[in-house]
């Protein structure tokens, strides 16, 4: 018989059922897991249906790509054995022998074959969300026509942790953007946040600051515990404020199909801008973090 998950052993411990237990009647009753916490076990429906039959049970993995639900909400959308996959190999519904477990997971793939597969699609672009790249592939996204995306606060940190499952090599090839940019392929930034209720890292200009530094000093506005003063590997790949500006708009638009309407300030788009006390091009790139607009106008309207 399979062991039952730790999280979910029936005890006074088990959060989730004391929660559902002392707040009963709800429609939905949603969590938040940090997968360690498993011990190398699973979740699986039946489990979550003996804590919750009657209601819909959802629990949120900590980093976001994976959730479990109970049979009430695989129900509701329609999933079943025979329900295939959203993207195989990417986002997929876990099953065991032949059955869907309630896990539903988005995973990542290697970047050699998103490229290779937007040969064969038919849409105008294709986003990739980039860490790691091939020698081989950096050319080829303006080849393709593929958008490249890096979350540029990411650039930045130690490589001793990324090494344990990257190797020491890998470790310092992360995040190669220069290359991608100057080989003419469209590169935009995007501010990815995994913590739940963590606003910090949504700062553009936090992005912008690390982009160009590849590192978090005292200067920089972000977590103590994200401090780094030392270039993150490779150097070379520090972009300059030109490049993450439009980086962070009107390349963000176009990856968005919106350039039409945002993203500069041209005669017919919406009048949506910010104004700084100081010039940005010219700003101290440590503590870049730190800019604030001092007037936000959204369709020409000032709203602060």
């Amino acid at each position: 018989m399979r062991a039952k998950s730790p999280i979910l052993e029936e005890s006074s411990s088990c959060r989730v059922a004391k929660r559902i237990k002392e707040n009963p009647g709800e429609k939905r009753y949603s969590f938040l897991l940090e997968k360690k916490f498993l011990k190398g076990e699973d979740i699986v429906n039946e489990e979550l249906n003996a804590i919750c039959p009657d209601a819909e049970l959802q629990i949120q993995e900590g980093e976001g790509h994976s959730v479990w639900v109970n049979s009430k909400i695989l129900e509701r959308h329609g999933i079943t054995d025979d329900t295939p996959d959203p993207i195989p190999g990417l986002a997929e519904y876990v099953r065991k022998d032949g059955h869907v477990t309630g896990n539903c997971i988005e995973g990542a793939a290697e970047i050699p074959i998103i490229l290779d597969s937007s040969m064969e699609l038919s849409d105008e672009q294709v986003d990739v969300a980039l860490e790691i790249q091939d020698d081989a592939d950096l050319d080829r996204f303006a080849k393709l026509g593929v958008i490249a995306n890096f979350t540029s606060h990411w650039h930045a940190g130690e490589t001793a942790f990324s090494a344990t499952w990257l190797g020491e090599e890998r470790s310092k090839k992360q995040f190669r953007c220069k290359p991608v940019w100057d080989s003419g392929a469209l590169v935009a930034w995007s501010s990815d946040n995994i913590t739940f209720m963590d606003f910090m890292t949504w700062n553009p200009y936090l992005g912008m600051e690390v982009g160009m530094t590849r590192k978090n000093t005292e200067k920089t506005r972000n977590y103590e515990f994200a401090r780094c003063a030392t270039v993150f590997p490779p150097e070379d790949e520090r972009m300059n404020i030109e490049e993450m500006l439009l980086g962070f708009t009107i390349n963000g638009a176009k990856q968005l199909g919106v350039e039409d309407k945002k993203g500069s300030i041209t005669a017919g788009k919406d009048a949506d801008y910010l104004v700084f006390d100081q010039d940005l091009l010219t700003a101290e790139k440590d503590g870049f973090s730190n800019n604030k607009p001092t007037d936000v106008y959204f369709a020409g309207k000032k709203v602060n």
